[in-house]
């Protein structure tokens, strides 16, 4: 008959005494009269406490040191988790996005008056040519450990209508139409709670200047130019002038508080 002891030594403990670190205790075990494996990780299963001094059995782990004599440790740690212990990550590395129209313009001509195209970048013939630049991105995520409860099919539903959408109210700080959502990746811990990181990507709202008229662009706002030809007197030709600028709304607004972080 197969036969299960706790070791002397066995209750090893750790106590979090700070902010950082977490509960466990390790209770250790042998196991005689057996040389078969699936026999000890089936007595292991039946025999172990699924709580010790208030921790929950995580795993537990076993190996044969002799004939029909195995040791075996079972790992008991804190299941809980709770909002205070999100972990943050942010990525200032920037985005890139297309411009046709330049802050400021040097011009050198060779022959003549170089035609003024009003801050245009790149015109070659009818097109506007433009150039990519990198521009202020703040990638941000967090992850959260939300209890089985809370993560039903309602939220999860929530979680994926408003992914793809911007702030319609200040939230993490910043002002509305500056975040924007772009989805959670969860997993179901041993625990029965979820850990669920939270992805987001900022981008400020500014005031875009093209050709003396002042324009306010939301940060997930697309701006565009359209470009005329109009008569430069000094260079005596045609060219490329800003005849309108539109920005478009590309992204749903959305309460993103709806997330519950």
């Amino acid at each position: 008959m197969v036969k299960m002891y706790e070791l002397h030594g066995s209750r090893k403990s750790t106590r979090r005494i700070s902010e950082e670190g977490a509960n466990n205790t390790d209770l250790m075990y042998v196991i005689r009269d057996t040389n078969n494996d699936q026999t000890v990780e089936t007595t292991l299963a039946a025999s172990l406490p699924a709580t010790y001094d208030g921790l929950e059995l995580f795993d537990f782990e076993y190996e044969q040191v002799g004939f029909e004599l195995w040791y075996c440790i079972a790992h008991y740690v804190d299941p809980t988790c709770s909002w205070d212990d999100t972990v943050i990550n942010f990525d200032t590395t920037g985005g890139t996005t297309h411009v046709t129209q330049s802050l400021a313009t040097a011009s050198f001509p060779v022959e003549g008056a170089a035609e003024d195209f009003k801050g245009a970048i790149g015109v070659a013939g009818d097109a506007v040519e433009g150039v990519d630049i990198t521009i202020p991105a703040f990638k941000y995520s967090e992850t959260h450990c939300i209890d089985d409860a809370n993560v039903d099919t309602a939220y999860i539903n929530t979680l994926y209508t408003l992914t793809g959408r911007v702030n319609d109210a200040i939230f993490k700080g910043f002002a509305a139409g500056e975040v924007l959502f772009l989805g959670a990746q969860g997993s179901k811990r041993g625990f029965g709670d979820w850990e669920i990181t939270y992805n987001f990507i900022m981008e400020p709202n500014v005031n875009v200047t093209v050709d003396g008229i002042v324009c306010a662009k939301k940060g997930h706002e697309y701006l565009w130019v359209l470009y005329r030809d109009k008569e430069d007197a000094a260079a005596k030709a045609l060219v490329k002038r800003p005849k309108a600028v539109y920005i478009e709304q590309v992204y749903v607004e959305d309460d993103l508080s709806a997330l519950g972080i």
